[in-house]
C-alpha cells in the first residue's frame, strides 16, 4: 500500500497531451489507445478514468473491452514494483474479481481504497462476494483488516465527502455479508462496529459488541464509551480487556489513560507501572506514570526521567503532559479562551494588510467577547500603531461580573482607575518572570505598601500599557493574576480578602475570573464552602469550556478530596485534551478514536 502513487497530469491521446486532464478526457484516450491496440497504455488511461469516477459504467464496460482482449489480462494490469497508481491498482482488483479470486482481488482493493479512502471503490466488492462459495473462499481477517484500514483514514465521518461515505455504507454491506458465514468471528464483529462507530451510529455498535469479555470486542467497546464521554463505563470495558490478556501491554496504557480522564491517577499510576513491567522499553507508560504521580503530589521531572525519546509519538505526548503540569508552575498558562490566539495574530497580522484601513476581525464562539480579551486585542493595535475592531458572534447572556459593564465592544471598566502607584506595583510583579512561589511571596510583599486592597481588585480592570516586546494575552492575564495574588497574601482580614475574590468569580466569561482563582490557590483552605462554590462552576460535558477552566481544575483539586477532587482531575484532563486538539472556537472534546 505504501508504494500507491498519484496519477500523472500528462494524457495521451491522438492529438498530443491535454492539460488538467478530466475522466471524460481519460476515457477517450483510452478509447484512441484500444483503437490503435496499445492496450497498456488503454488500460493506464481507463485506471484514471475509472479512478475519478469509480461507479460510472460506460468506464467499467470499457475496461471489460479492453480487458476482453488481452490474452494475459493479468500481465496487462501487473503493478510495478517502484510504485503503482491506486486506479491500476483498483482495477486489477476488477480483473482478479472477474477470474474469481475474490480473496486477492479484495486485498488490492483494500489496499487503493487505504491510499484514497474518498474513491468509492468498495461498492464493487458487495457484489464480487455475495455468492456464498466466493464470501467463504475469503478469509475473514483479509476483509477485517481493509476495513480497519478504511476507518482509520476517516475518523469522523462529519469531516468526510459523499464518496467516502458510499465506501463507509458498502463496508458495512460486506461486513454483515461476511458475517454471515462466520458469525461469531471477532476480527469481523469488531471491524463491522468500527465502521458503525464511524458512521456516527455509536449505539448499534454497542449493541453488536454487546458484553461479551474476549479482548478485541471490550477494547472496542471502550473506544465508544471514550467516545461517548462514559469514563467510567469505558474503565470498566477496559478493566474485563485487562483481565482477558492480562500480559497485553497495550491495555495497561489504555486504562492508565482512561483512569486519568476519569480523574483517578493514583490508580493511572498503577496501570502505566503494570504496563512497564511487561514492556519495560514502553516510553509512553513512562511519561505517563511521571505524569500521573505528579498529579498525586510526587515531584517529577518528564524531561529528566524521560530522556531521549525515539518516538516521535511519545515525545509530542511529553511535551503536551509537561506543559500541563507546568500550568501556573513554572508557565503562565493562557486563559481557556480561543480568541487568545485572535488577539496575537493581530501582531503578525498587521504588516500585511493595508495601515490606512482599519482592522476588523470577526469570530463565531460559543462564549461572548470577554472584556479581557478586548483589552488584549487593544492593546495589540496599539503595539502596531493600526485602528481595529474584534467582533465575536455569540448569542446568549455574558457574566463579566462586578468589574466590568456590557458594551457593543464586548465590556469595559465598571471601576475607576486605581492610583498609579497601585497600578505600577502590579506591573512590577507583572514584569517578574513567572514562577508560582516566587510570585506569591513577592505579592505579599508588595501588598505591604498598598492601603485598601479594592484599589488592587480594580487594577485588574485597568492594566497598564503594553511593555515593549511582551506579549499581548500574558501581559493583561498575567496582571490579573498578580492583582489577586497581592490581594490574596494582603495584610487585610483572611475573610474579607476571600470574599473579594470569590465575588470575581461570577466574570464566569472573562479572564479576571482565572485570576480570582489563583487568588484564591494561593489564599489556602477556604473550608467546605468554598469548595462546593468552585464545583459549581465545572462546566457539564456538552457545555463548552470558559477561560477559567484550567485555572479552575488547578485550584480546585489542591482545595479538595476524595470524589471531589476527582472532578476537578477530570475537568482538567478535558481541558488537556482539548487544548491539545487545537481547536479554534468551540472548545469541546469527543476523545481521540482508537
Amino acid at each position: 500500500m505504501d508504494r500507491l502513487l498519484q496519477g500523472s497530469g500528462a494524457l495521451p491521446g491522438g492529438k498530443g497531451y491535454v492539460e488538467n486532464p478530466t475522466d471524460a478526457d481519460y476515457a477517450a484516450a483510452a478509447r484512441w489507445a484500444l483503437e490503435q491496440k496499445d492496450l497498456r497504455l488503454a488500460i493506464q488511461q481507463v485506471s484514471a478514468a475509472i479512478a475519478l469516477k469509480p461507479l460510472h459504467e460506460p468506464y467499467l464496460h470499457l475496461l471489460d473491452r479492453i480487458v476482453g482482449r488481452a490474452k494475459g489480462p493479468l500481465l496487462l494490469v501487473q503493478l510495478p514494483q517502484d510504485g503503482a497508481f491506486f486506479g491500476l491498482c483498483a482495477v486489477r482488483a476488477r480483473v482478479l474479481a472477474r477470474l474469481g479470486r475474490v480473496e486477492e482481488a479484495l486485498r488490492h482493493l483494500f489496499d487503493a481504497v487505504e491510499f484514497s479512502p474518498e474513491t468509492p471503490f468498495l461498492p464493487w466488492a458487495v457484489a464480487w462476494i455475495d455468492p456464498s462459495k466466493r464470501a467463504r473462499s475469503v478469509l475473514p481477517e483479509t476483509v477485517a483488516r481493509g476495513l480497519l484500514a478504511l476507518t482509520d483514514g476517516l475518523r469522523i465521518v462529519d469531516e468526510c465527502g459523499e464518496g467516502a461515505r458510499t465506501n463507509l455504507e458498502a463496508a458495512l454491506r460486506i461486513a454483515r455479508r461476511m458475517r454471515r458465514e462466520h458469525p461469531a468471528n471477532g476480527a469481523l464483529i469488531v471491524a463491522e462496529a468500527r465502521v458503525l462507530r464511524v458512521l456516527g451510529r455509536a449505539d448499534e455498535a454497542l449493541a453488536l459488541l454487546g458484553d461479551e469479555a474476549g479482548w478485541e470486542l471490550a477494547v472496542e467497546r471502550a473506544a465508544i464509551l471514550r467516545d461517548l464521554g462514559c469514563r467510567g463505563e469505558q474503565v470498566r470495558a477496559l478493566e474485563q480487556a485487562a483481565a482477558a490478556r492480562p500480559a497485553e501491554p497495550s491495555t495497561y496504557l489504555d486504562l492508565g489513560d482512561a483512569y486519568l480522564d476519569d480523574g483517578r491517577p493514583e490508580e493511572a499510576a498503577a496501570a502505566y507501572e503494570r504496563a512497564l513491567a511487561l514492556d519495560a522499553s514502553s516510553e509512553w507508560a513512562r511519561s505517563s506514570l511521571v505524569y500521573a504521580e505528579a498529579l498525586g503530589g510526587k515531584a517529577g521531572d518528564l524531561p529528566k526521567v524521560c530522556g531521549s525519546l525515539s518516538d516521535p509519538a511519545v515525545e509530542a505526548r511529553v511535551r503536551k503532559l509537561e506543559a500541563d503540569l507546568s500550568a501556573y508552575e513554572s508557565r503562565l498558562s493562557d486563559p481557556v479562551d480561543p480568541v487568545v490566539a485572535v488577539v496575537r495574530s493581530v501582531l503578525e497580522r498587521a504588516p500585511e494588510t493595508d495601515a490606512d484601513k482599519q482592522l476588523v476581525v470577526r469570530v463565531r464562539a460559543d462564549r461572548p467577547l470577554a472584556p479581557s480579551a478586548h483589552v488584549s486585542f487593544a492593546q495589540a493595535l496599539a503595539r502596531v500603531g493600526r485602528r481595529g475592531r474584534l467582533l465575536v458572534e455569540h448569542a446568549g447572556p455574558a457574566a463579566f461580573g462586578p468589574l466590568w459593564r456590557p458594551s457593543p465592544h464586548g465590556g469595559v471598566p465598571a471601576v475607576d482607575r486605581p492610583p498609579d502607584s497601585v497600578l505600577q506595583a502590579v506591573g512590577a510583579l507583572t514584569r517578574e518572570r513567572f514562577e508560582w512561589k516566587t510570585w506569591v511571596a513577592r505579592a505579599g510583599e508588595l501588598a505591604l505598601s498598598i492601603g485598601d486592597a479594592q484599589h488592587v481588585v480594580d487594577a485588574m480592570a485597568h492594566p497598564l500599557d503594553l511593555p515593549p516586546a511582551s506579549d499581548p494575552v500574558r501581559w493583561v492575564h498575567g496582571f490579573q493574576v498578580a492583582a489577586a495574588l497581592v490581594v490574596a497574601r494582603g495584610p487585610w482580614p483572611v475573610e474579607d480578602r476571600q470574599r473579594w475574590l470569590t465575588l470575581l468569580l461570577d466574570a464566569q466569561d472573562d479572564w479576571t475570573a482565572a485570576a480570582a482563582l489563583l487568588g484564591l490557590r494561593a489564599l489556602g483552605d477556604g473550608g467546605a464552602q468554598l469548595v462546593e462554590r468552585l464545583r459549581a462552576l465545572i462546566p457539564v460535558d456538552d457545555e463548552p469550556l470558559r477561560p477559567l477552566s484550567r485555572a479552575l481544575a488547578i485550584t480546585g483539586a489542591e482545595l479538595s478530596t476524595g470524589a471531589t477532587q476527582a472532578e476537578f482531575f477530570r475537568l482538567r484532563a478535558r481541558v488537556r485534551h482539548e487544548l491539545d486538539r487545537g481547536t479554534d472556537v468551540a472548545l469541546r472534546s469527543p476523545p481521540r478514536p482508537r
